[in-house]
This record gives structure tokens, C-alpha cells and sequence, in this order.
């Protein structure tokens, strides 16, 4: 969501030092301002530059326009660790900006909103207008490679977003809205005005580093009377998998791969991941995986046939799962357990009874290419396998055959079926950068308190694995603010005044005032929600938050081997005689 709020007036000087503000558990931001201006980026891009190797618990250092936001693992460092490391890059920096690159970008101005672009903003010749300044790249953000750029003309500046946004703007458009531009990376709904395109490609997965721009370049747009459109870029087939482990007979509406997501946020990609980290976490533990090991994240309906033997799991949403044997009969596959398929056996996955989503863990688990460092699943991004359809393939990275049946000590779900409340531990978030100088308290507080008073909340329609869209039962307020970057759990208030919780899909940055952030350890409930389900928000302490996630890790991974009963049996097998029982209970 790309928005830009213009600064509220000052009425106290800033703080001549950047100060830290706290977006939840695990997301430190470093503020140097509250207003877009070249200074103030350079000194967020100097810091930045400075920091040197992440210490063990950070995952991401993320620039935007006045801050600087690190991502880490509250279970593995403190926030008081990250703030010195951070504080430690100050005697680091260069006062200069020697490292800027210059990046020329053929432009064809051929845009379906030339003209009216024009009109609004009293311009003859759009493209010369566009292209005569040279721009700076404050950050990446909204999709991978996607630059927000300073330096536009004041003209074009009067130039709004459009009323209505295009449901699809291809890849390499070059657009204008409210007084920023910027060149699209890949197809994807905007509501920008179209200038012309380019056949630049600005983000590449398999390119190093992925994005042609990084923040501090200089770009300069070049107007160009035709592009080389003579070999388009085609997307080329998935490949078929081979030596595959299932058969997907069915992929049910949605079913992704999923591990704990990527980390290449100030790259503007999203770190995906599974929506539920908590049943992953399960899933895996169950079938004796690595915990980042992938598995299949599914909104139920999902069939696989096996082809060889090898253990299987299913934790999260109860979707009444059964195994049809190869040889005759069916058993349930109860949820938080693990089972052993062989050769013909079919698992397969009904309604979600209890929640959104169900993982299935696979004994070894899932191979699929790593696409910046992850196996994940990023539809939005178009980065990862494609959903699973009937007739793809499910191959596993290591051998099978060796995990036995086994149950987790411990289930995060608290089953209920039908319409349920969640209860979501919350943090303030880090207050409006307009009001904030560094030298006194930011409304964070005022902020939580009234969305705390606006509940309960009713879970929308409106939600995916980006975000979930929830509706107050009192009226709020919301509003825009100063972009800056954004974690899984940010619960962002847009102008229409229902609350929207991000989720593992989310954008990098946004614009829209946060009043609070929805603890690392509740998060997985987000996950889990389903329209019409009620959620309360309570709030929660940093300290409590952290220990609360580091308990329910332990918890989400402690299994036991249990009793072999029916699910374990092959019937074929016992039937051939008691010599067979050891085939049998394999």
C-alpha cells in the first residue's frame, strides 16, 4: 500500500540524535526525522551502510524515506543487543554519498494517462517534464525492486492516485501519484497514472543482488522512441518434478509450500513464510524434519497418493483427514499425529473445522528450487512453486521410511469448531513519525487504548495471506502517515477506520497509522482466522510477549511416539498371516 502523508507542522525542534521506537517484539526502528527530504534519507543510508554483519537473531535492515527499521528474533537476541549494534555503526559512517550509482532507464511515453496527466498538471510535454530531473531512490518497497523516488517536478506532483485502481498494471509501467514515481516490477493492481514503460527489468530472483536499484542511486529517465520488444520475456513452464514421492490428485482452493519465509525485506520482498509458523513448527517435529523444513500449507481439500513409503503429518485446522489404503479400507488421519503412507496409500483433506488452515508435513521435506533463500510459496510475488494442481508432482529432499507414528505432547489450536474468538495479545506501535521529535513521548499509547476500547472485532471477508480485515464494533479513526517499514502483525488503520492485521504476504513499508502490533506468539491465531470470527485485542509487555513466543516454540515441537492402532495397519499385509505383522506395523 503505497501511501504518503504530507508532515504535520512542527512545534519543537527534533532530536539532533536519531532516537528508537519499538513496532512490536521484533521490530527495531531508528527514526532521524519526520519528513521527506534528501538529509535525512542520506543519514538513514549512512547508518545503514555502516551496520556491520548481523549478529545471530537479526533478519532484515530496512530503509525508508526517515528511518530505518531491523527485523530480529526476540528468542535469540534482546532489543538492548540490537540497539548497541545499531548504535555501534555511528562511528562507521561516511559523510559522504561517494557510492551512489547513476541508473539510466529507457522510458517510451506512450501511457494511457499521458494526456490526462497533462491536463492536471498544466504540462504540454509530459515526457520532458518527467525526464529532465535526476531522481533519488529513497527505498525499495510495495514488490520486489519497486523504487520510491524523489525529485519529481512540483507540476507533475499536483498529479492525484487514480479514483479507481486498475485491477492489473503490467510490468514496466512508469507511473506518477501524488507526488511520487516510479517504475512497476512486475504485474500487479495500481492506481497510479500511466506515463509510458520500459523494458528495464528493475527485479530479478535469480540475479545477485536481485534489484537493479538499491536506495541512495540516482536514476535518470531517458525518452526513447521504441523499446526492443522484438524478444518479450516469456514465463517458462514449471518443470516437472521428477522422482516424485505424491501424486496431487487434488489441490483443493489453495495449497502452497510453505517454510519460514525469506530475508530480503529492504529488497521490498515480502518474507512470506507460513501463515500458522506455530503448526509448521508441528508439522515438521511430527514427521522428524528440520523446523525450516518445507511443508504444504493448505485451506483443506488437498488429496495426495503416495508412491513409496514415508511418514506423513497433518497439524493446525482439524480438516478431518482419512488415508484410503492402497489395498483396501480407510482410517482417519488425526490431527497432531503422524502416520506412515506406503505405496498407493491416499491422504485426504475435507472442510476446515477449526480454523483456516491445515499443514501437512512430509517425512524428509518438500523440495522445491530456493528462490532468495526460501522454498516458500509468494503468489503475490510470483516468486516460489505455483499453487499445487491435480497432476503435479511432490518430491522430498531426503529419503523416507524411517519415521515412526508419533502425536504432539501439546495442541496451540484449543479446538472449537464453527465461529470462534480469538484473543490477540498486542504491543503499542511506534506512534505517528509526523508527531514525533525525539525528545518527548508519541501518542502510541492514546492510540492502542482507543482501538482497545473499539472492540470486539469481526473478522472480514476481505483477507488473505497478505492481511486479515477486521471490523470495529465502535467507530475509529485512521489516517495516513509517513511510510515506514512494517512487520507480520502490524496492525495498520486506514481511513475507512477497520483495522487491518498484516500477515506473512504483507508489504514491506506502509503508510497508514499503526496503533498497535499483534505479539510474535498470537500471531499464528491471525493465520488460523476465518471470516465472521471474533477477535479481542489485550495488551501485552515486550518481556511477555518474548517469553510467551520462546514457551509455545518449545511446546509446538515436543512430540512422543505413540500407540500403533488402526491408521498404522496394513490390512493387505495382515491378511497374508501373522509372518507379515512386521510388514504390517511398519
Amino acid at each position: 500500500m503505497r501511501r504518503m502523508a504530507a508532515t504535520a507542522a512542527r512545534t519543537r525542534a527534533l532530536s539532533s540524535q536519531p532516537w528508537f521506537r519499538a513496532a512490536g517484539e521484533g521490530t527495531l526502528i531508528l527514526r532521524f526525522g519526520n519528513g521527506i527530504d534528501e538529509a535525512t534519507n542520506k543519514s538513514v543510508l549512512r547508518r545503514l551502510d555502516a551496520l556491520n554483519e548481523k549478529p545471530r537473531g537479526v533478519t532484515d535492515a530496512v530503509p525508508a524515506y526517515a528511518s530505518l527499521a531491523v527485523h530480529y528474533d526476540c528468542t535469540e537476541i534482546s532489543r538492548d543487543d540490537v540497539e548497541n549494534w545499531i548504535n555501534e555503526a555511528a562511528s562507521r559512517e561516511d559523510d559522504g554519498d561517494a557510492t551512489r550509482n547513476v541508473v539510466e532507464i529507457p522510458v517510451l511515453y506512450d501511457g494511457e494517462d499521458l494526456e490526462a496527466a497533462g491536463e492536471i498538471a498544466g504540462v504540454d510535454d509530459v515526457a520532458a517534464v518527467h525526464a529532465a530531473p535526476e531522481y533519488r531512490v529513497y527505498f525499495l518497497g510495495f514488490t520486489g525492486g519497486f523504487p520510491y523516488l524523489g525529485g519529481l517536478d512540483e507540476r507533475l506532483a499536483k498529479v492525484p492516485r487514480l479514483p479507481t485502481p486498475r485491477q492489473l498494471v503490467p510490468r514496466g509501467a512508469v507511473g506518477v501519484a501524488a507526488g511520487q514515481t516510479g517504475v512497476y516490477t512486475r504485474d500487479t493492481p495500481g492506481g497510479w497514472h500511466l506515463l509510458g514503460r520500459t523494458d528495464a527489468v528493475l527485479f530479478d530472483p535469480a540475479r545477485e543482488p536481485p534489484s537493479l536499484l538499491k536506495p541512495g542511486d540516482a536514476v535518470r529517465f531517458s525518452a526513447v522512441a521504441a523499446l526492443d520488444d522484438a524478444a518479450p520475456q516469456v514465463k517458462e513452464a514449471p518443470q516437472r518434478v521428477e522422482d516424485a514421492s505424491f501424486e496431487v490428485l487434488a489441490g483443493g482452493p489453495q495449497t502452497l509450500v510453505q517454510d519460514l519465509g525469506r530475508r530480503h525485506q529492504s529488497c521490498g520482498v515480502s518474507r512470506c513464510g507460513a501463515a500458522d509458523e506455530m503448526s509448521l513448527r508441528t508439522a515438521n517435529a511430527l514427521v522428524g524434519n528440520e523446523v525450516d523444513a518445507a511443508v504444504l500449507e493448505c485451506l483443506g481439500g488437498l488429496r495426495l497418493r503416495s508412491r513409496e513409503t514415508r511418514a506423513v503429518s497433518v497439524a493446525g485446522a482439524d480438516c478431518q483427514a482419512t488415508i484410503l489404503r492402497g489395498g483396501g479400507g480407510s482410517v482417519s488421519c488425526k490431527v497432531n499425529e503422524a502416520v506412515v503412507l506406503r505405496a498407493g496409500d491416499e491422504l485426504r483433506l475435507g472442510i476446515p473445522r477449526d480454523g483456516a488452515r491445515a499443514y501437512v508435513g512430509l517425512e524428509g521435506g518438500v523440495a522445491a528450487p530456493l528462490v532468495l533463500g526460501s522454498r516458500s510459496s509468494d503468489v503475490r510475488a510470483g516468486l516460489g512453486p505455483a499453487p499445487l494442481a491435480a497432476g503435479d508432482g511432490v518430491a522430498c529432499i531426503k529419503e523416507g521410511g524411517r519415521a515412526a507414528p508419533r502425536r504432539a505432547k501439546h495442541d496451540h489450536m484449543g479446538r472449537t469448531p464453527g465461529a470462534r474468538t480469538w484473543t490477540l495479545r498486542v504491543l503499542p506501535g511506534p506512534g505517528d513519525p509526523a508527531s514525533d521529535d525525539g525528545t518527548s513521548e508519541t501518542d502510541a499509547d492514546a492510540a492502542l487504548s482507543k482501538l482497545l476500547d473499539a472492540g470486539p472485532f469481526t473478522a472480514s471477508p476481505r483477507s488473505d495471506r497478505m492481511a486479515v480485515v477486521v471490523e470495529a464494533a465502535a467507530s475509529l479513526k485512521g489516517g495516513q502517515q509517513l511510510s515506514e517499514a512494517c512487520a507480520a502483525g502490524t496492525i495498520q488503520l486506514p481511513p475507512d477506520g477497520n483495522p487491518v492485521i498484516l500477515l506473512a504476504d504483507h508489504q514491506t513499508t506502509g503508510g497508514y497509522s499503526v496503533p498497535a502490533v499483534v505479539a510474535r506468539c498470537d500471531l499464528w491465531k491471525v493465520g488460523q482466522c476465518r471470516p465472521g470470527d471474533e477477535l479481542v485485542f489485550v495488551e501485552i509487555t515486550i518481556g511477555a510477549a518474548a517469553a510467551e513466543l520462546r514457551k509455545m516454540r518449545k511446546r509446538a515441537m515436543a512430540c512422543a511416539a505413540r500407540v500403533v492402532d488402526g491408521a498404522d495397519v496394513d490390512l493387505v499385509a495382515l491378511a497374508r498371516g501373522p509372518n507379515q505383522m512386521v510388514d504390517a506395523c511398519e
